[in-house]
């Protein structure tokens, strides 16, 4: 099935860089600025030592890196550190690199940007597809609960959709399933300005007492796409 896209302008978005964490060490109070802390405890108390004792043997360990170094690749934060949530009543704009993170709209449907997914730093938009942004896309047949719309950019081209592809863990979506017990995903797309849509079957389907949520994992995004849950078979 087919409809005409008429894709609304872009705003500029702020983009709001999270702290990635490095190696390096903090210099303490009393460091000159500039200055680069020695990584290995200075050895001897400037006393020269017996004329008979022999010099010490050069070492054949690798060299220490420096703390400048280790700061060229950031690092994930540990594998047991809670991700950071960014929470929205309509839409949220983060930016995420291999860290990641999760954008949470209305507190039941999320959008997470799983660790180490991700080698360099990318903006994401994800909320209610409402509001003067909003992409006028016609919902795919068996539309069930809300619309939301997914915008992927780089700092420098915030106005410039970006597809991305997971170098690790898949993209995992949830949804809420607001009374149904089971539904698909569906991913519209704009091709030569026309929509193109996609249904992907849920990876699981998670209970609890405020409702059920389907759970979807991709193993890339589109830069710009509209998403909702549909009755209608995943594609084949």
């Amino acid at each position: 099935m087919k409809a005409t896209l008429l894709q609304a302008p872009q705003p500029t978005f702020a983009l709001v860089l999270l702290a990635i964490a490095c190696g390096s060490t903090p210099p303490p109070a009393n460091q000159p600025p500039g200055e680069l802390l020695p990584l290995t405890t200075p050895s001897g108390t400037g006393a020269t030592p017996p004329p008979t004792q022999p010099p010490p043997a050069a070492s054949t360990a690798a060299p220490t890196p420096t703390a400048s170094a280790s700061a060229k690749t950031p690092r994930p934060a540990p594998a047991g550190t809670p991700m950071v949530v960014s929470e929205g009543e309509k839409e949220v704009t983060s930016a995420y690199s291999i860290s990641g993170g999760i954008i949470r709209i209305r507190g039941t449907a999320d959008l997470q940007i799983s660790r180490e997914a991700l080698s360099e730093v990318y903006g994401f938009t994800f909320g209610l597809n409402t509001g003067k942004n909003m992409l006028k896309i016609t919902p795919y047949k068996g539309q069930l609960g809300d619309v939301y719309r997914l915008f992927i950019f780089r700092e420098d081209a915030s106005h410039q959709p970006v597809s991305v592809t997971s170098n690790g863990p898949p993209f995992v979506i949830k949804l809420p399933l607001k009374g149904a017990k089971t539904a698909n995903l569906v991913v519209a797309t704009s091709e030569n300005g026309k929509a193109k849509y996609t249904v992907f079957a849920p990876k699981t389907i998670q209970t609890a007492d405020t409702g059920d949520t389907a759970v979807f994992e991709l193993g890339n995004l589109p830069g710009e796409a509209i998403l909702h849950l549909t009755s209608a078979p995943p594609t084949p």
